[in-house]
């Protein structure tokens, strides 16, 4: 009985000294498109966890809340792709309880259709993974162009040419007169030319010549001026437009397999040597119904060098020949995704020659025995406590 006390002494005391260790905890997160925004929408069926983003968003936020935090860490890693590469790192304390948006910039200006993650530690210790990705399936961010103004032209009025003293037609005043009736007499002076107008494609006025019933009447001007309609300024939002389709269809086909060789029906290959100026993407896909299929090459700094879509029925396989627009494809790392109907279906990541890391932040993923450490002191402290029990119990008896 005394034993299993000792026992139960050394397991409370084990429990104490873990929720000492680390007293907060990470209560909910969340990525999203705004500060302190909702959560952004799922889109793809087969994983319905995955928050998607529209592809060519530059900052995302990952907004979080914590509770009975006491002066501790909180650590935020964003990776991208299969290889898991280092895009973002912060760290801060935090104390109490409340919230915190954090802005995730792109390090090269907009981040390239693919998958995320985005892993949230304190002390060390994971606590909340959130995995996103940036696709066409819900919309195209764009920068949206600013507003041109439309210049005003203040209609010039035209010189009036002398009128005729029987004018039997209608004339513009640019126009000679024509032979008119007979017993008619035609005046033999030229009119005056019209000035020209210089302040853009206006109108010039018509004007009609209406004859009296005497030919010796005075004919009567009426002037028609062309109407020109004014511009109405239209106002363009500056910032960002999110162009989303209103309805998102999943697709009815598979894209089975996919991979990147130097050759039209090659193995897979990740590493292509310096010089390199063809790839070819080969895919089979199944099931399809007239559906698109896009195939996406982007450079390590996410440009995209390569672009083509086509749409398949049925079932079979695809080559599709890479090259690179400047020739050859320069030094360094590749990304290419295959879309189905809008959807990213696969990734994948090639090198060419000696892969020259851009500088950015380079976080550490904390390695499974560093993040063992803390258990590991708790654990030799509640032997050390049971031990240390046990040993007082057995002088207490031997006193005895």
């Amino acid at each position: 009985m005394k034993r299993l006390s000792c026992v139960a002494l050394a397991v409370c005391l084990t429990f104490v000294l873990v929720e000492g260790a680390y007293a907060g905890a990470i209560t909910s997160a969340r990525m999203t498109d705004a500060p302190s925004g909702p959560e952004m929408p799922k889109c793809d069926p087969d994983h319905p966890t995955l928050a998607c983003f529209p592809s060519g968003i530059s900052v995302v936020y990952v907004v979080l809340e914590y509770a009975e935090m006491q002066d501790e860490q909180i650590r935020v890693e964003v990776y991208y792709g299969a290889d898991n590469i280092p895009l973002f790192e912060q760290a801060k304390n935090y104390t109490g309880s409340g919230s915190e948006s954090i802005a995730v910039p792109s390090p090269t200006g907009i981040f390239a259709d693919g998958l995320y993650v985005t892993n949230l530690d304190i002390g060390g210790l994971l606590s909340k993974t959130i995995y996103w990705q940036a696709t066409e399936a819900v919309g195209v961010v764009s920068p949206t162009p600013p507003p041109t103004e439309t210049p005003t032209a203040t209609p010039m009025p035209s010189a009036t040419p002398a009128p005729s003293p029987t004018p039997t037609r209608t004339a513009t005043p640019t126009e000679m007169p024509s032979p008119a009736l007979t017993g008619t007499t035609i005046p033999t002076e030229t009119p005056s030319p019209t000035p020209t107008d210089t302040m853009g494609p206006v109108q010039t006025p018509t004007a009609t010549i209406v004859p009296a019933e005497s030919p010796t009447a005075t004919p009567t001007l009426v002037e028609t001026p062309a109407e020109r309609p004014s511009p109405t300024p239209t106002e363009t939002p500056a910032g960002l437009i999110v162009t989303v389709p209103e309805t998102v269809t999943p697709p009815v086909g598979d894209i089975t397999s996919g991979r990147v060789s130097d050759a039209p029906d090659g193995p897979e290959m990740i590493k292509f040597p310096t010089g390199t100026t063809t790839t070819f993407v080969l895919f089979e896909y199944a099931g399809m119904a007239d559906e698109e299929i896009k195939v996406r090459v982007y450079d390590q700094v996410g440009n995209i060098v390569f672009e083509q879509a086509k749409n398949y029925g049925g079932s079979g396989s695809e080559r599709v020949a890479v090259s690179s627009p400047a020739g050859v494809f320069a030094d360094g790392r590749y990304l290419t995704n295959l879309y189905l109907g809008g959807f990213l279906a696969r990734s994948m990541i090639w090198e060419v020659g000696e892969v020259v890391v851009l500088p950015s932040p380079t976080p550490t993923p904390t390695s499974l025995a560093t993040r063992a450490v803390p258990y590991m002191i708790v654990a030799l402290l509640g032997l050390l406590l049971l031990f240390s029990a046990g040993w007082i119990m057995r002088r207490i008896r031997t006193a005895r």
